[in-house]
């Protein structure tokens, strides 16, 4: 995969165009799944350093409060008296 990046950042702007000028420089890497899903690159001396941009961020953390929120009414559902339900039940309110 060639990638085209800034000379002064290093941060890839495009992918599979071969630019060569005063700004931009090319180079030609094997092919990494990861090019081609959004991350942000950047080349340190011709190595790809991969950066999770802010939506994938988002993403990840959205899953995560979805997973505890599920584990949260699993543990309410187990619950067997008023007594244990409480704490549950605030728990979950709080957040």
């Amino acid at each position: 995969m060639i990638l085209t990046f800034r000379k002064n950042s290093g941060q890839v702007a495009m992918l599979g165009q071969l630019i060569e000028n005063e700004t931009l420089s090319s180079l030609e890497l094997p092919d990494d799944p990861r090019m081609k899903q959004g991350y942000l690159m950047k080349i340190k001396e011709g190595v790809i350093e991969y950066e999770k941009p802010w939506w994938m961020l988002d993403k990840e953390k959205e899953e995560a409060k979805n997973v505890e929120f599920t584990q949260n009414l699993e543990e309410i559902n187990k619950a067997k008296s008023v007594e244990e339900l409480k704490p549950l039940l605030i728990k979950l309110l709080n957040k």
